[in-house]
């Protein structure tokens, strides 16, 4: 314990509460121009019930709040969904944080630990793992469910001794896959052995990893020397490569969000950003979500300033950009419904993630903390 004060006990300040995001705001304004058509748009065009109606504001509230000149700098949901556990640290990104575990609705805090400065987390099967890359040997462990304790240390090295920024997502209970550099590693996290190891092809590094538990399968966007990215679906039983996108109009490598359907991919492509369906057959574009038509720019292709930050929950695709909070079908791209978070809302001008969903609530990572947002019903249909 580090006696650091916990961010449930007080309100965030103006500032905290209120990013400025008047150039995204103003690049979404182009949004479209120059998008690619995607092979379908989804949804079949006119306003769904969530959208045909006058916006109605949704309800929110602080869970909980950064101390000032503190920051939350990750956030996800514990493995049983009964809470957020999160990194709160100081804003210079010097000094160690402080892992927590808030119980939800109430905002008590469960666990605590000191972490090192510019630890993550990443989340598991049935665990959460904190990644460290701080120090001359990065690593891994795993947490202990209750008590956030941290387990045996697993380096992130790839196979030939080198260090890198690693990917991790679920493997099966216990277990997870670290990518780095060409070489996707199945690693016990009790014991810290490589029960597999796979390599990407020549030429490619990869930039993000993430694994579909129906079809078994993993994706990760790659990235050769000459900076074009792709996205990859490995069979991880063989170890072969089942299927390759085409290239990506992308600065850098997608972000990845695997469902029923295929494998959702955000990425930025300049000043703004796309967010698409690839399909899980032979990863071709499937769909692109719409911009909710109550939004200033009811574009047929989501396109907006700086790019979306994805993720989903239950049954809900969420995309958070310059204009708010949609909420999506997640096979389809259809939208549910869309806020523009103004006003007086907590998370007015914040670009946000939503990181859990229980009892009707969705709960909203900011730098300046958590919020609890009340969407409508239709968003969690």
């Amino acid at each position: 314990m580090s006696g650091i004060a916990s961010p449930c006990c007080r309100a965030p300040g103006a500032a905290a509460s209120r990013a400025v995001l008047g150039l995204a705001a103003a690049l979404a304004l182009i949004a479209g121009a120059g998008a690619p058509a995607p092979a379908r748009a989804a949804g079949r065009g006119g306003r769904t019930g969530a959208e045909a109606s006058a916006p109605v504001p949704w309800p929110a509230h602080w869970l909980v709040a950064a101390p000032t000149g503190w920051i939350v700098t990750a956030a996800v949901a514990s493995p049983a969904g009964s809470a957020i556990d999160l990194i709160v640290a100081p804003a210079s990104g010097r000094a160690p944080g402080r892992l927590e575990r808030i119980a939800l609705p109430s905002g008590r805090v469960e666990a605590a630990r000191a972490v090192a400065a510019g630890a993550t987390l990443a989340p598991l099967a049935s665990q959460v793992a904190v990644l460290d890359y701080t120090g001359l040997h990065p690593w891994l462990r795993a947490l202990a469910p209750r008590t956030l304790r941290p387990g045996r240390p697993v380096g992130l090295r790839n196979a030939a001794g080198v260090e890198w920024p690693a990917e991790v997502t679920s493997a099966a209970s216990g277990a997870a896959w670290i990518g780095d550099g060409r070489t996707v590693r199945l690693v016990d996290l009790a014991t810290g052995r490589t029960a597999r190891r796979l390599r990407v092809p020549p030429g490619w590094a990869i930039g993000a990893l993430a694994a579909a538990p129906a079809p078994r399968r993993l994706y990760t966007s790659v990235t050769d020397a000459r900076g074009v990215n792709r996205v990859l679906a490995l069979d991880p039983a063989p170890g072969r490569v089942e299927a390759t996108s085409a290239r990506l109009p992308a600065l850098s490598a997608a972000a990845l969000l695997p469902v029923a359907t295929g494998v959702w991919v955000s990425y930025r492509t300049g000043m703004l950003g796309l967010t698409q369906l690839l399909r899980a057959s032979r990863l071709q574009p499937a769909a692109c979500p719409r911009m909710p038509a109550t939004w200033p720019v009811p574009a047929p292709c989501r396109s907006v300033g700086m790019g979306d930050w994805p993720s989903v929950t239950g049954r809900t695709l969420w995309l958070a950009g310059a204009f708010g909070l949609s909420c999506n079908d997640p096979r389809t791209g259809a939208v549910r419904g869309g806020e523009t978070l103004a006003g007086r809302s907590p998370l007015a001008g914040q670009v946000s993630r939503v990181v859990a969903q229980r009892g009707g609530l969705a709960y909203v990572e900011t730098a300046a903390g958590i919020v609890a947002l009340r969407p409508p019903s239709a968003c969690l249909a």
